[in-house]
């Protein structure tokens, strides 16, 4: 009996501090708040967008069925994205365009069909495309172009990406 009332006491005792410590708490109102009054801070200077580098990661190489050599290779941008290269020689110029053709079949748009110097100065057909997204990017992207019986691709997971290393290879 002496230690169920022994029990009674202390539990009256925490439910008296309880209800003391909720009255004091409820009874101060809390400082309003200070008003700060902040001066016009200094111009920070923009930050200006670095251009994309690439690093090669691997690569591959091979012959293309009644054709010559190819070469497939992947690199990586200074931000994380990988970035693929491929270049074959197709045996004929006839060859490469159909090849061309069969990667366009797949786009879900061409972005742009144009021309530019190959290495030797002379006009080559340049085609830029968008694609079904891959993985969990928003879009897939290519560059594609054919000089001669040479069917050339980047493919990207951004069409930014896919420039820019365009940009990189022809500097």
């Amino acid at each position: 009996m002496k230690r169920l009332i022994l029990r009674l006491m202390s539990a009256l005792l925490t439910f008296a501090v309880g209800v003391a410590a909720v009255s004091l708490w409820l009874n101060n109102p809390s400082p309003s708040p200070q008003v700060i009054h902040i001066e016009a801070l200094p111009s920070i200077p923009k930050l200006t967008e670095q251009p994309i580098s690439f690093e090669p990661k691997g690569s591959a190489c091979g012959y293309i069925e009644k054709g010559g050599r190819f070469s497939d290779q992947i690199y990586e941008s200074s931000d994380g994205v990988g970035v693929g290269y491929f270049g074959g020689d197709y045996g004929s110029a006839a060859r490469a365009e159909r090849e061309l053709g069969r990667k366009l079949k797949e786009a879900i748009q061409i972005i742009e069909r144009t021309s530019k110097l190959n290495a030797k100065g002379r006009r080559v057909g340049r085609v830029v495309a968008l694609f079904p997204p891959i993985a969990h990017h928003k879009e897939s992207a290519s560059v594609f172009w054919t000089d001669g019986s040479g069917f050339y691709a980047i493919d990207a997971p951004s069409l930014k990406h896919a420039l820019e290393f365009e940009k990189s290879i022809h500097r």
